[in-house]
């Protein structure tokens, strides 16, 4: 690997300044940069589009025997909204307005069809497949923005490859994100039941505790599915470019956090309150799809023109969004 890339260069060892890289894109310019190129390439929609047509659909995947097995993941799964239909797993890490919202609620022209695995063993394979396609599918929705934002031409053949090799490195990243969790919370469970032998509950002190990391965590690793993407480099690496460009970034971050979550949640109010008419459908679910990805290809942009000061072999072409 050249040395260049290698993962854990010491800071000071460092670029000279290019003088002809551009001042990183403030957050309102990166979010109109991410819809003005939906609009330039608006291909970027269709896996979107896709999956909120086969929501549509009908088709719904009831968990029920999965959930009788193992009642324990019944609480869990009615809070995330899984605990009739696993169907819109498969949405997981698309913009969706349809994995949220009641069928009752949306406009349909059939009844809905229902499957229903008949062993747990068959439903718990059924979730694990639907969450592999999901992932599948948001790195081929993904691996095509961050070409653009490179400023690449790509044959197919190679971004199909790109698209394998990224989810691999998102299956990874799962993984070690899985493994972590267990690492920290099995002492502390383990010391919670010592204390609730003694008399004591300490779980909500427990919780309490570790919201705090949880949320540094999410903030500072926001950024690694687009640097797997983007930058092309695993999982490890991936988090290592997150965290330091959040931390060289952190209160722009915060405003990039901030203006994504409100922009996606007020619109999906605004969505949802339409989509029981044919005409609010169509509309709901192509503004959605649109502004979804503009969101996500602005997160792209402005994850890239920080780390093109930083680490410019990482970044592509700065040449990538000259609109």
């Amino acid at each position: 690997m050249n040395d260049s890339r290698r993962f854990g260069r010491p800071e000071g060892s460092g670029h000279s300044p290019d003088v002809n890289i551009r001042p990183p894109a403030s957050v309102i310019e990166a979010i109109a940069d991410g819809l003005s190129l939906v609009l330039v390439y608006p291909i970027v929609v269709l896996i979107p589009l896709l999956v909120e047509a086969s929501l549509w659909s009908g088709v719904t995947i009831s968990p029920e025997s999965f959930l009788q097995r193992w009642s324990d993941v019944r609480e869990a799964a009615e809070t995330l909204g899984f605990d009739t239909d696993i169907a819109p797993v498969l949405a997981i890490g698309l913009p969706s307005v349809l994995k949220s919202t009641d069928r009752a609620d949306v406009f349909s022209i059939w009844s809905a069809t229902e499957l229903s695995p008949d062993s747990w063993q068959l439903a718990l394979a059924t979730i694990v497949g639907l969450a592999l396609t999901s992932s599948m599918l948001a790195m081929i929705f993904r691996v095509p923005m961050a070409v653009i934002i490179r400023n690449e031409r790509r044959s197919p053949s190679q971004v199909a490859r790109a698209v394998g090799v990224a989810w691999l490195r998102l299956l990874a990243l799962v993984a070690l994100i899985a493994a972590t969790i267990v690492l920290i919370a099995s002492p502390l469970l383990v010391v919670s039941a010592f204390f609730l032998v003694a008399g004591l509950n300490v779980a909500p002190l427990v919780v309490a505790t570790l919201i705090v990391p949880a949320i540094a965590a999410a903030i500072y690793l926001t950024f690694t599915p687009d640097a797997i993407v983007l930058s092309e480099v695993g999982p490890i690496q991936a988090a290592y470019l997150s965290f330091n460009v959040v931390r060289r970034n952190f209160w722009p971050t915060l405003g990039l956090l901030g203006s994504v979550l409100l922009i996606s949640e007020g619109l999906s109010v605004l969505w949802r309150s339409q989509i029981d008419t044919p005409f609010g459908l169509l509309i709901g679910v192509l503004g959605n799809a649109f502004v979804g990805a503009g969101l996500a290809l602005a997160a792209m942009r402005f994850y890239a023109d920080r780390l093109r000061i930083w680490r410019p072999e990482f970044a592509g072409s700065d040449r990538s969004l000259d609109l």
